[in-house]
């Protein structure tokens, strides 16, 4: 796989971590970045993957963009089992990614995703991690969409209803 071990050696060598989770100059990935059940989410990650290189480099037209923003968006609502892993091609293709405007751009569809949907509890801490991580180290607009980020995923921790009971009248 490409993503995962290197090509033109006899001896398959694994890619370091810091590898496969920075910018991918490619525009398909072999599968998920994650394990996934469904052998129809894996075909579905790897077509997320395609449309948001597209997306990224600008590739599409204003009308085409928004239906490319909408169906990865959509993907991650219908399915659950892809939320996490469209949380990691967007942190991979914002982590040193070469092009200001690219990043600009992928920094957006994160902003969007974390409204539409939310990390699973076992990326959570690598999210927020990733989060912070940035603002230290990104600034202007892109910090502003980190921060942003950031807020949102707190703001919308789900948590449990809690109910008050009502006192019985004499």
């Amino acid at each position: 796989m490409a993503t995962l071990t290197r090509k033109g050696r006899k001896s398959v060598d694994m890619v370091p971590k810091y590898e496969m989770i920075t910018y991918y100059r490619g525009t398909s990935i072999p599968s998920s970045h994650i394990h996934m059940y469904d052998p129809e989410n894996v075909t579905i990650a790897c077509n997320i993957f395609k449309e948001l290189c597209k997306y990224i480099r600008g590739e599409l037209n204003a009308e085409r963009e928004l239906q490319v923003i909408q169906y990865i968006i959509g993907q991650g609502i219908e399915r659950e089992e892809l939320r996490d892993e469209i949380f990691i091609q967007s942190m991979r293709q914002a982590t040193n990614n070469p092009s200001i405007e690219w990043t600009d751009r992928i920094w957006l569809l994160l902003c969007l995703a974390i409204v539409g949907f939310q990390p699973s509890k076992l990326l959570f801490k690598y999210f927020v991690s990733f989060l912070k991580r940035n603002l230290e180290q990104l600034d202007g607009k892109l910090r502003q969409y980190a921060q942003w980020c950031l807020d949102k995923y707190k703001n919308t921790k789900v948590s449990c209803r809690k109910f008050k009971k009502k006192k019985k009248k004499s």
